[in-house]
């Protein structure tokens, strides 16, 4: 709202103030870029419905079913108890890592933190595990954990910290493709690759992304991949004027059917694709 002032001479010689109030407010359609709103319209256009459970063989069923235990005591499997049907943002790391690991676990928060508006606390999962459990038991991950901030919020997910038997959690490891073709190199923790995994248990769709990429590229990532209806999946990224390619619009057929795709990062990614090297 603008207001334009008027004087004007009166012959007694009084000048009187008038306030002329001229409404030059614009609606939020009016304030967008051609683009914005084209993008915007895209985004309605997108179903907001969730997706189908995929059926048939998961990528999942490649990883073994290790039993884990966490900062507070507790025993989990990792297959059954933390990823089946559930969308996980997974990190390995080491508590005495002075490298790449502090910087990764605090992207995790942002992630963490974030998720909150895409996410049902009960659906997501943050996991770190540890690649070195000879020092890493419970209570020194629990410090870890605490002494960051990074203990139960409310409003946020949960997040594991766990330690396991070194054969097995090697076992996983290798499972999830994390490990390096330089046996010299993979057998150095120091050396590890600092990846964010992300997976979406219940559609089947898992990637793994840089850790020092830019915040936005990995929560879009998260979003992405994990998303459980094709709005969530693209609207991040159309708000963020990312996607150029029309290619989002789908019939109703297509978004109640496992498997089919709107946009060439739609792809889902088989269980046969998901293999060690």
């Amino acid at each position: 709202m603008n207001r334009l002032l008027l004087l004007t001479l009166l012959p007694a010689s009084m000048y009187v103030l008038f306030v002329i109030s001229v409404d030059q407010s614009v609606s939020p359609q009016q304030a967008m870029t051609p683009r914005e709103l084209r993008n915007q319209e895209r985004i309605e256009k997108l179903d907001p419905r969730p997706l189908p459970t995929h059926q048939g063989p998961r990528v999942s069923d490649r990883f073994p079913d290790i039993l884990l235990t966490d900062q507070y005591g507790k025993e989990h499997r990792f297959v059954s108890d933390l990823v089946r049907d559930h969308t996980v943002c997974l990190v390995l790391f080491f508590t005495e890592c002075t490298g790449t690991c502090p910087g990764t676990t605090q992207v995790m928060k942002r992630l963490r933190e974030a998720a909150r508006n895409e996410f049902p606390t009960d659906e997501i999962r943050f996991v770190s595990i540890t690649l070195d459990p000879d020092i890493d038991d419970p209570n020194i991950l629990l410090h870890y954990a605490e002494s960051r901030g990074l203990g139960p919020q409310d409003g946020l997910a949960d997040w594991y910290f766990l330690t396991g038997e070194f054969s097995e959690l090697e076992q996983l490891r290798r499972a999830l493709g994390l490990y390096d073709l330089d046996p010299e190199i993979d057998a150095d923790r120091s050396e590890h690759a600092s990846l964010i995994t992300f997976g979406n248990d219940r559609h089947n769709r898992w990637a793994s992304m840089p850790a020092g990429l830019g915040f936005d590229d990995l929560n879009e990532t998260l979003c992405r991949i994990c998303g459980n209806s094709q709005r969530q999946r693209f609207e991040m990224a159309l708000k963020e004027g990312r996607m150029v390619e029309d290619n989002t619009e789908t019939n109703d057929a297509q978004s109640q059917t496992a498997g089919d795709t709107a946009a060439c990062c739609e792809e889902q990614l088989s269980a046969e694709q998901f293999t060690q090297n």
